[in-house]
């Protein structure tokens, strides 16, 4: 692939990416972006056309400065830093303190919509930066569950910090991996079990023995974040904004905040001097989080169709369902699918789609969280005859287990018809056998059963 090519169908991603802005900005449009947007003093109407495209070159420069390698010292990816350079280049009113707080909270928001880093709180508040949680925090606290957003709130004022610790102040939203891959003359992977058995982590087998259910989130890095205690599995909602945001280029939208993550961890890594660690950028990561979809649904007919009804009657504005098309793809299309081919052909994934054993290194990222649903997949076993029939998460075992049953089955009732016709033959033979010496056949009980 080369360097910034852009995908197929790259017109339908960036007509829901728009369509998504349009819907996340309505939101907020008379609270947030009109009082800080100097276009908007007389406008009236949401569609207003100059309006509006003030709103888009606010968002084009809040994304090019995402991109920009600010080298010097002084200079750093904060939303302070995009806010003043926005009222610099006269985007943005300046002027009063409630304004200059609503134009910090419109970028906050801005940046969480074109990067799903984290899923803003549609409102208006001059005081703090708030995100959304579908997570529940439990009730008691010496037993905690290492969820990725464990805050909501930040005070507005920690706007003048970068992005990479900003976003700490909510929790790990900032994805890093978690399965350390070495060069391969260091010794390759560093993990535990280096292979994933896609027949563990089929949706409809999970769902059975597990019993959870999913909650849709807009945030990446909540992407396969499984809370055991409450038996849910968080999944992200918009998969087309990973198709946007995935390009073969070095200076993509988040290239800048992963590489200097990834360089703070490994300047702080005990691991050996002499031990070279590889760079794994954002591109890995959205990929990881297109291809676990596939994971989960897209190898099993069954699982495709346990996802079928959720997009069934669906529309837009559902409050629990994600409305992004290419989600329905993913969860429901079979390998045939040209979206289907044209997205492993892309993410040069096409050896991994058919292959039961799935090498840990192809998800560096999320491979403890698969491993986490794997290990507990095959912990559990089924309970019931009816649970025992429907359980394929291994079918070699599966077809053995029910061979043995049901070769033992047909093997008792042989034996059973077989010891039924002893008995009635010996109830023949002593018939007969009275018959022979002239007594009636009524007397036959007199016979077996002397009297006392």
């Amino acid at each position: 692939m080369s360097s910034g090519r852009k995908l197929p169908n790259w017109d339908k991603f960036w007509t829901w990416f728009l369509a998504y802005l349009d819907e996340r900005s309505e939101q907020v449009w008379q609270q947030v972006v009109r009082p800080v947007l100097p276009e908007a003093d007389g406008a009236t109407a949401r569609d207003d056309r100059m309006t509006k495209a003030m709103f888009y070159t606010v968002v084009a420069e809040i994304a090019n400065h995402l991109q920009e390698d600010l080298q010097h010292a002084h200079k750093q990816h904060s939303l302070l830093a995009m806010r003043r350079q926005l009222v610099s280049k006269q985007l943005l009113r300046s002027g009063g303190l409630v304004v200059d707080q609503l134009s910090i909270q419109l970028v906050f928001q801005i940046t969480g919509w074109i990067t799903g880093l984290w899923d803003p709180k549609p409102e208006a508040s001059t005081e703090f930066l708030a995100v959304v949680n579908n997570g529940r925090q439990p009730r008691r606290q010496n037993l905690t569950y290492n969820s990725t957003i464990q805050r909501q709130e930040a005070k507005i004022d920690a706007a003048n910090q970068s992005l990479e610790l900003f976003m700490n102040r909510f929790g790990e939203l900032l994805p890093v991996p978690q399965i350390v891959i070495r060069q391969d003359s260091d010794g390759g992977l560093e993990a535990g079990p280096q292979y994933i058995n896609s027949q563990y982590l089929a949706f409809e087998g999970l769902q059975q023995v597990l019993g959870f259910q999913v909650e849709w989130t807009r945030t990446l890095a909540q992407h396969l974040d499984y809370d055991e205690r409450n038996k849910t599995l968080y999944l992200f909602a918009q998969p087309s904004l990973c198709r946007v945001l995935y390009r073969d280029d070095p200076t993509t939208l988040l290239s800048k905040i992963f590489d200097r993550r990834w360089t703070s961890d490994v300047n702080s890594s005990p691991v050996n001097a002499h031990t070279r660690l590889r760079r794994i950028g954002i591109e890995t990561l959205l990929a990881e989080v297109l291809l676990t979809y596939r994971l989960l649904f897209g190898r099993s007919s069954k699982s495709r169709i346990v996802a079928e009804p959720w997009f069934a009657d669906c529309d837009r504005h559902h409050p629990r369902f994600p409305p992004d098309p290419f989600l329905r793809t993913l969860c429901t299309k079979g390998t045939e699918d040209q979206d289907i081919k044209a997205l492993y052909s892309d993410l040069d994934a096409d050896s991994i789609e058919d292959q039961e054993h799935v090498s840990l290194a192809e998800f560096p990222f999320l491979g403890n969280r698969i491993l986490v649903l794997q290990n507990l997949s095959m912990s559990r076993q089924p309970n019931s005859i009816t649970n025992l029939w429907r359980d394929r998460r291994n079918p070699a075992l599966w077809f053995a287990i029910w061979a043995v049953l049901i070769i033992a089955g047909v093997t008792l009732v042989l034996q059973a018809t077989q010891m039924l016709f002893q008995v009635v033959q010996m109830v023949l033979e002593i018939v007969q056998f009275v018959h022979d010496k002239g007594r009636p056949t009524a007397n036959l009980l007199d016979t077996l059963l002397p009297q006392q």
